[in-house]
């Protein structure tokens, strides 16, 4: 049985630089539901990487139809 790796939390600067995107864009995406959601971790809000992965690959498939 395979270990599951533990889920990381990203602060707003891992976001950024894993999706290459500024902290401007992210906020107005999440505002419209097109961005995963933040979650508080005491004072600071922290996203799942799993989600921001998610998010990279759908706009991947997005920008490459046809392509599996």
């Amino acid at each position: 049985m395979a270990d599951k790796e533990p889920e990381r939390l990203l602060t707003i600067h891992g976001v950024c630089d894993q999706a290459g995107v500024r902290s401007s864009f992210i906020y107005e995406r999440m505002k419209g539901g097109k961005f995963p959601q933040s979650i508080r971790v005491g004072r600071r809000a922290m996203w799942l990487q799993s989600e921001i992965q998610a998010w990279i690959q759908d706009k991947i498939r997005a920008s490459r139809p046809g392509e599996t």
